[in-house]
């Protein structure tokens, strides 16, 4: 549980949903090659919003390239579940090499929960193949 935020189904969801919309912001935007986005060409300040529906659940999503400095992009996502009156609203960066695309490994992250401190997060590792 983070600041009373449980990992359940519909914030698993939400997770995927934001991944996917990464994708579809550097669409939107023309970018990429052979749909492997090239992120550094997405411009600071680009943004995109995006509603999830399954079932009962309802998710806003907004996903924005907020800087790039010292050979390093920063991409923030915004997620909120509307189908739960006075959810808490998540926002994560990824702060990720100038180079990047999508898929590739966050250089380091946080994340905040409402107007909780944010959180630190712990960098992202190569998964064993045998967990794959």
């Amino acid at each position: 549980m983070l600041h009373g935020c449980r990992i359940n189904r519909s914030n698993a969801l939400a997770a995927g949903a934001a991944l996917v919309a990464v994708s579809f912001l550097c669409e939107r935007t023309g970018l990429g090659n052979a749909g492997i986005p090239r992120l550094r060409e997405v411009p600071v300040g680009a943004w995109s919003e995006y509603r999830s529906i399954t079932g009962d659940l309802r998710f806003r999503i907004v996903i924005a390239v907020v800087a790039r400095e010292h050979g390093t992009q920063a991409i923030e996502t915004t997620v909120q579940d509307e189908s739960v009156p006075n959810a808490p609203i998540v926002v994560t960066r990824n702060v990720l090499g100038i180079n990047a695309v999508v898929g590739d490994k966050s250089i380091a992250g946080a994340v905040q929960v409402d107007d909780n401190i944010p959180m630190t997060l712990p960098p992202e590792e190569k998964p064993s193949p045998n967990t794959l």
